[in-house]
């Protein structure tokens, strides 16, 4: 083994404040990585993973060849989208999978789950909706390829992104915009987008005077559903452009540069009637009864809200001019069952240095 320690790196959630299913058609995002990180520790050992949020642990030997993904003891692709990333982004970097084990791995991502409901059936925490799969595959992506010596070079973030979204994308088994990937690499504030031109990533500016808050819905959502149902209406739906047109557009005033307090504001409560509209003509509930409820005590407290991402549940943004609107919003969401996830912007994936040293050769460079 080239390492004789631990070795851990993190990598940010995100939020998406607009641009959601706009960014499949080139519009941009506004993306957020935010300061609930996933931790990826890896030990020398003999092949273990555990990953205590989703209750799982897994060997690594016991990978299916034919669907290249890990599976369980009877198997089972328990992991989903982790247990085909791993062997994908080895095989994509002609790295033999024998060599997984050589060390064992933990995936912590706690600071995006929530504990299970008193009166749950299940022992298993709960997805909040911020971006978990991404931050957990970047952060795999940068423990692994520390240890078995592959990849561009860290500091070349947008090298990473262009390396690993087709890796993603298959993994996912759908055409996923990567944002979410883009955040958990960048971190910061960013203007996500998939042009014509490429992938591009632009840092950008939140408005001084807004004061934001992640709110979270109780109610877990799977965006792999929501996305491929929205492709299936606009492949076949006549309409569905008109109403691409008019998100890309707001989305736009929203990401350009010199944007200021009112304007986004404004292109917020825009894109959340806009995308309310196209849910109900889609037949989609983006828009579950739970962000309306919240949609309207925002209104009583002169704060913008609006669900974001793919919808159907989890999560959405309070936004507002003065902290005294927000906070009044906040006092009372819990009439709403919804939960304050108070957060901030944060740096994107990184290298984290355990204090007995990490045993890397010294010729690897660590980030700083």
């Amino acid at each position: 083994m080239k390492f004789a320690h631990r070795v851990v790196a993190s990598a940010p959630g995100k939020l998406i404040v607009i641009g959601e299913y706009a960014v499949l058609e080139g519009a941009p995002a506004l993306v957020l990585g935010l300061n609930r990180r996933v931790r990826v520790t890896a030990v020398p050992g003999q092949g273990r993973l555990s990953a205590p949020q989703l209750g799982l642990e897994l060997n690594c030997r016991n990978l299916d060849k034919a669907a290249n993904a890990l599976v369980d003891d009877a198997g089972r692709q328990a992991l989903g989208l982790t247990g085909r990333w791993i062997p994908r982004l080895l095989s994509a970097h002609g790295v033999d999978t024998a060599r997984l084990t050589e060390l064992d791995l933990e995936i912590d991502s706690s600071e995006l789950f929530a504990p299970p409901a008193v009166n749950s059936t299940s022992s298993h925490a709960i997805k909040l909706g911020l971006g978990s799969s991404a931050a957990v595959s970047v952060a795999l992506a940068r423990v692994l390829s520390e240890v078995l010596e592959f990849g561009p070079e860290w500091s070349n973030a947008e090298a990473w992104l262009q390396d690993l979204l087709p890796i993603y994308r298959d993994a996912l088994g759908t055409h996923a915009s990567g944002a979410d990937l883009a955040a958990s690499l960048f971190g910061g504030a960013i203007v996500y987008r998939d042009g014509p031109g490429g992938v591009t990533v632009t840092p950008a500016a939140w408005p001084d005077g807004l004061q934001w808050c992640p709110v979270w819905t109780g109610q877990p959502a799977q965006t792999t559903d929501f996305v491929r149902r929205f492709s299936d209406w606009r492949a076949c739906s006549a309409e569905s452009g008109q109403w691409m047109a008019q998100l890309s557009s707001i989305a736009r005033r929203a990401c350009r540069m010199d944007a200021g307090d009112g304007e986004m504001l404004s292109a917020l409560g825009d894109y959340a009637e806009v995308l309310a509209a196209m849910a109900a003509a889609a037949g989609l509930e983006i828009v579950t009864p739970a962000h309306a409820r919240l949609g309207r005590l925002a209104e009583e407290c002169g704060v913008v809200y609006k669900s974001c991402g793919a919808g159907g549940g989890d999560l959405g943004i309070a936004v507002a001019g003065d902290a005294a609107g927000l906070q009044a919003f906040l006092g009372r969401i819990e009439e709403m069952q919804g939960l304050a996830l108070e957060s901030a912007t944060s740096d994107g994936v990184k290298l984290e240095v355990p204090a007995q040293g990490n045993g890397l050769p010294e010729n690897r460079r660590v980030d700083q």
